[in-house]
């Protein structure tokens, strides 16, 4: 028997004990289920029964792609800008968890008259990420 504080995703082999699946799970959706099971024999005149607690925690994979806040972004600069003269800042988010959410920026097209600086913080269990262009 199998009670669980959360919508039903996993299923009791009652001959084995043993824990499966029932569909997919998403870490970014539940990352920890709790169980309890019970044990009961077939004893007679009254069965024995025993509890346990199960905790299944999920773990990460690299399932989801990090996201700019916007898909265009326009900035101005001034012809005159000394070099290190902040142009623009950007956000990215990746849903991700731990490792799997740190993101790295690079210019991929464009004149290359720019570098980028990274300045990282934690968001609840994703990374939110700024970004700095610069003037060289």
């Amino acid at each position: 028997m199998l009670s669980n504080d959360c919508q039903v995703s996993e299923v009791v082999d009652m001959c084995t004990g043993v824990i499966t699946t029932l569909e997919r799970l998403d870490r970014e959706a539940v990352s920890r289920h709790e169980l309890t099971l019970m044990v009961r024999d077939r004893g007679t005149p009254l069965p024995k029964r025993s509890y346990a607690r199960v905790v299944i925690n999920v773990v990460d994979v690299n399932d989801h792609a990090p996201e700019f806040l916007a898909s265009q972004y326009e900035a101005r600069v001034y012809c005159m800008s000394v070099p290190g003269t902040s142009v623009a800042q950007l956000t990215a988010l990746d849903r991700d968890h731990a490792h799997n959410a740190v993101v790295t920026y690079s210019i991929i097209s464009g004149q290359y008259s720019f570098t980028i600086y990274v300045i990282k913080c934690y968001v609840r269990e994703g990374f939110h990420v700024s970004l700095s262009f610069s003037v060289l």
